[in-house]
């Protein structure tokens, strides 16, 4: 049977008024007979009134790493459900005849005498492969232990340092529903709240589109035209990037899919020229640091 590399879904239980946004780190255990013992564990988890979506990180001396997108919600009185989604792999690194393991935590929240808060519990999951016969199959994980507690800024620090600018950088997924997010343009924001516009540059020709705003639809199908489409959009203080993101929803009569995003800052205007097609979605980062 093959050893298996860990890959995330995550179901953690606490109280409906704590907050789990922040960076959590620890190890993640398997039992005897997977691939390792232990693997150090990087979660990093966003919450949105009763939404959660984040990333994990799996390291096992720095040479196997698993990154996995996972989103989620409450159910069930005071637990949460977090789950990978398709297309949520962003990184996988792994020796030949190695599969990846789709896992489950069941976490329970607690907050230490110290201040220390931790996530503790166990992890079960399921692993796929295909077969000779080119079929998948399906089998059990070895499961295990985890052990996480959150990483937190001293709120008294005048200057962020690096290392913790890195802590409060939110790594999107490269891709959106099927498409390929690729960076058209970083910018570095001054006011929280800023306007959005989008409109044609070239010949109209029936372009539409979509637009999400960090992961969550602003705009549906709407017609990319010469009369500018606008937008007011309040940026997160819970992370340093925001994002944007113009997804095709035609080619129009001339491929590709083109527009013009104007973004307003105060007194600054940005342009930004976007290209996309069913392919390939285009991200606008907006990095405000609160």
């Amino acid at each position: 049977m093959r050893k298996l590399l860990l890959l995330f879904i995550f179901i953690p239980f606490l109280s409906n008024a704590q907050d789990l946004t922040g960076f959590w780190k620890g190890k993640i255990y398997q039992d005897s007979g997977g691939y390792a013992q232990e693997y150090d564990l990087e979660l990093q988890i966003t919450q949105t009134k009763n939404k959660f979506y984040g990333t994990s990180n799996a390291y096992l001396n720095q040479i196997i790493t698993e990154q996995l997108a996972f989103k989620g919600s409450y159910f069930q009185n005071d637990s949460i459900k977090l789950k990978e989604y398709e297309g949520g792999i962003i990184r996988s690194v792994q020796p030949t005849l190695y599969v990846p393991c789709i896992k489950t935590y069941i976490l329970a929240y607690n907050k230490e005498v110290d201040g220390t808060e931790t996530l503790k519990g166990r992890w079960f999951g399921i692993g796929y492969d295909d077969d000779k016969n080119d079929d998948i199959v399906s089998f059990d994980c070895i499961p295990g232990l985890v052990s996480i507690s959150r990483v937190n800024l001293n709120p008294q620090q005048n200057t962020i340092s690096p290392e913790s600018i890195s802590k409060l950088t939110y790594n999107f997924p490269d891709t959106l529903y099927g498409t390929h997010v690729s960076k058209a343009k970083e910018i570095e924001i001054e006011n929280p709240v800023i306007e959005i516009s989008i409109n044609d540059y070239e010949k109209v020709d029936g372009d539409k589109v979509s637009i999400y705003f960090n992961r969550e639809k602003i705009a549906d199908h709407i017609s990319v035209r010469k009369s500018p489409t606008n937008f007011t959009l309040t940026l997160s203080g819970k992370y340093i990037n925001n994002e944007i993101i113009i997804v095709a929803e035609n080619l129009g009569r001339i491929p590709p899919n083109t527009s013009l995003m104007k973004i307003k800052d105060g007194n600054k205007i940005y342009e930004v020229y976007v290209s996309t097609d069913f392919n390939n979605s285009s991200a606008i980062y907006l990095n405000y640091h609160k």
